[in-house]
């Protein structure tokens, strides 16, 4: 009864999210937080004793974690950057709420592994193969030249996309700040 009643890391990070979630892009970022908390949770249950209350996360927790990341899990070097800062960030938060006195996410070991996931460019003459198969459908092959020769991200960036974001004359696509992924408004040749 008395480990029911603890406060698991599942718990506060529920909080957690919660609390940021008005801070966070709710299509892509707010989900990396959300599923970062969720394997780092599932570990500590897995790991330790399930139930624990979230004060039992020492500093040894979180290196075994990261090395369980970075060793069983063979993750990348920006892989295991974003569970530092998610976790860090997390555990400065329960510090706000005087759940924790020193945040234990320190002396991480380190990553330099990069796991290459970049698609293969399209040849040429599957770039024709692919035009003939989309000639009946010209909004998506419209939509497929923007994110291929503009890089924009079908998501938010091309889907929001407006005709005055468009210079015709000088051959421009503006992202504004409140589409783009980044943040960060930008123009595309």
């Amino acid at each position: 009864k008395k480990r029911m009643q603890n406060r698991t890391v599942r718990y506060y990070a529920s909080l957690y999210l919660d609390e940021i979630s008005g801070r966070l892009d709710p299509e892509g970022t707010m989900g990396t937080y959300r599923s970062k908390l969720r394997i780092f949770s599932a570990w500590v249950d897995a790991h330790t004793e399930p139930g624990n209350d979230v004060s039992s996360v020492t500093n040894v927790t979180m290196v075994s974690f990261f090395r369980w990341l970075i060793d069983d899990q063979l993750r990348s070097g920006k892989t295991v950057h974003d569970y530092h800062y998610i976790l860090a960030g997390f555990f400065e938060w329960l510090i706000t709420k005087k759940i924790f006195l020193a945040n234990p996410v320190h002396d991480i070991p380190p990553c330099k592994r990069v796991c290459d996931q970049a698609p293969a460019p399209i040849h040429e003459f599957d770039i024709e193969i692919f035009k003939e198969e989309l000639v009946n459908d010209p909004q998506l092959w419209l939509a497929v030249q923007f994110q291929y020769y503009c890089a924009l991200r079908p998501g938010r960036e091309l889907r929001l996309l407006k005709i005055k974001d468009i210079d015709f004359s000088r051959g421009l696509v503006t992202v504004r700040r409140a589409q783009a992924k980044t943040k960060v408004t930008r123009t595309v040749v």
